[in-house]
């Protein structure tokens, strides 16, 4: 009887993480700007204080029509 309610009660915790997705620039010229949005999103995520939130960095690639792929495929 305890493993039932064990088990109950750890599938009720097993929900879906949301997604926030960094589009920004982790190579070349822009490559400071892009780390600094990144640490300032960690930080914002942290403060938010919220399990269930994951940041997915996704470097945008060396020009428009990359970023616009990659923003599509997400």
């Amino acid at each position: 009887m305890p493993l039932l309610l064990l088990a109950a009660c750890s599938s009720a915790q097993l929900a879906a993480p949301h997604k926030i997705a960094l589009l920004a620039s982790f190579e070349g010229r822009e490559r400071a700007r892009g780390y600094e949005l990144l640490a300032s999103a960690t930080l914002a995520l942290q403060d938010a204080a919220r399990d269930n939130l994951v940041l997915l960095a996704v470097d945008s690639g060396s020009s428009v029509a990359d970023a616009t792929s990659r923003a599509q495929a997400l």
